[in-house]
């Protein structure tokens, strides 16, 4: 992940980014079994919403 940050930061590309400390299991969003996943995945789809138009978007 930080490859791929510091690449971004390099080319002057603008990007949103979160690191999850202490993350159950590493980073799998795919997961909605504890409090961070599920927020986890509320947060990336309110950020994605805007510039995907979801028929069912997150509130």
């Amino acid at each position: 992940m930080e490859g791929l940050i510091n690449a971004l930061k390099a080319h002057g590309k603008k990007f949103d980014y979160k690191i999850y400390q202490d993350a159950p299991r590493g980073h799998i969003f795919n997961r909605i079994d504890t409090k961070l996943a599920r927020e986890s995945r509320e947060e990336i789809y309110r950020f994605l919403a805007p510039h995907l138009t979801p028929p069912n978007p997150v509130k």
